[in-house]
């Protein structure tokens, strides 16, 4: 059993934990759970890619935090912006560490498939 319930915080999930070296990728960056999560991660030295809905929103996001944060673009309902957004995380030539997959979107009336 976790010694957390719901009113831990992510500093409390975190506590003791050198993230130092470690490069985490977290999806849903631009607000909410998504935008603590990367907050607390990068506060303990991890390098965050943060990925929002748009550059624009996950700019925003990676410079309203202490810490090293890479912003990228990925829309997770369009298929090009998945491909660049994989492109890009390409081009940063790092290992990833950890994939945190905190977007949320509710389900399409219709599937889309490629």
């Amino acid at each position: 059993m976790s010694n957390f319930g719901r009113r831990s915080t992510a500093e409390d999930v975190l506590a003791g934990q050198d993230l130092e070296g470690k490069t985490i990728m977290l999806t849903g960056c631009a607000s909410g759970i998504g935008f603590e999560s990367m907050r607390a991660l990068a506060a303990k030295g991890a390098t965050v890619i943060g990925a929002a809905r748009t550059q624009e929103k996950a700019e925003k996001a990676c410079n309203s935090v202490k810490g090293k944060c890479i912003p990228i673009a990925c829309e997770h309902s369009d298929f090009d912006s998945i491909s660049q957004a994989i492109s890009a995380v390409r081009k940063l030539d790092t290992d990833i560490d950890v994939i945190i997959a905190n977007a949320g979107i509710m389900t399409p009336k219709t599937p889309d498939t490629r």
